[in-house]
């Protein structure tokens, strides 16, 4: 972690545009073991750069591509510069937790 890469002023006005202007979505998916469905435990969307129009599978789920707005494209370029990277990533999968009672089970990426 790089500590003061990026200001807490900063950090906190990217958290609330992510929160508030991301596509979030909470689609249903068989819970594991089961055939009960239900919404899966957490908020989450899929968003690719130009050129990227592939699905996004996993866990029973499958979120197709949205495009990554300029202002998430600045970000990214901004922490992958941090991160001294010099190619950023052409795809986001973001996940949102809003409670305690939210997430995602172990798993292996």
């Amino acid at each position: 972690v790089l500590r003061g890469a990026i200001t807490d002023e900063v950090l906190g006005q990217w958290w609330t545009r992510l929160r508030e202007e991301l596509p979030w979505a909470r689609p249903e998916a068989r819970k594991k073991g089961s055939d009960e469905i239900r919404p899966i435990p957490r908020m989450a969307c899929w968003l690719t750069t130009e050129g990227c129009q592939c699905a996004y599978d996993y866990g029973g789920v499958s979120f197709p591509p949205i495009p990554m707005p300029g202002w998430l494209k600045e970000l990214t370029d901004v922490v992958c510069s941090a991160c001294g990277l010099s190619t950023p990533p052409g795809s986001c999968n973001a996940n949102l937790y809003r409670s305690g009672y939210e997430g995602v089970g172990w798993h292996a990426d």
